[in-house]
C-alpha cells in the first residue's frame, strides 16, 4: 500500500506530493506538530551550507599524488584544530580518496596509451629499416 501524500500546497502554488508524517494528512514540513523539527531542520542544513561555503575559495588542483596529499594534511589539521567540522572532513577525505583512485587511473591509461605510441613507432621504425 502506498503512503499517503501530503494534501498542503506549496508556496508556488503546486501540491506538496512529499510522503506525509504517519498518521497524519501532511508532511514533516507542513504539519504543524511538527514545526519545531522542521525549523530545526532548516537551521542545521543552514549550518552545514555555510561550512561548505567557508571552503569556497580555497578550491585547489587535486589532480596529482602530490596535491591530494598536500590537501589531505591541510584538512587533517584543519579539523585536529576545530577549523573543519569533523564530519565534513571526514565526507571531504571520502571524496579525496575517491579522487586519488581516478587520478591513478587517468595516469594508468595515460602510460598505457603512450606505451602504445612508442610501440606503434618502433614497429613502424623497424618496417622502414
Amino acid at each position: 500500500m502506498a503512503r499517503p501524500v501530503c494534501i498542503a500546497v506549496r508556496k508556488d502554488g503546486e501540491p506538496c506530493r512529499a510522503p506525509a508524517v504517519p498518521g497524519g494528512e501532511r508532511c514533516w514540513v507542513h504539519d504543524e506538530a511538527w514545526a519545531d523539527r522542521a525549523r530545526e531542520g532548516r537551521a542545521l542544513g543552514a549550518v552545514k551550507a555555510g561550512k561548505l561555503r567557508s571552503l569556497e575559495g580555497k578550491r585547489k588542483r587535486l589532480d596529482t599524488p602530490r596535491a591530494l596529499a598536500g590537501f589531505m594534511s591541510t584538512l587533517v589539521h584543519d579539523a585536529l584544530e576545530g577549523k573543519v567540522d569533523a564530519d565534513l572532513a571526514r565526507t571531504i577525505g571520502y571524496l579525496v580518496a575517491v579522487q586519488t583512485k581516478v587520478v591513478e587511473q587517468a595516469r594508468q591509461s595515460d602510460v598505457e596509451r603512450m606505451l602504445a605510441e612508442v610501440r606503434a613507432l618502433t614497429a613502424d621504425a623497424r618496417r622502414r629499416a
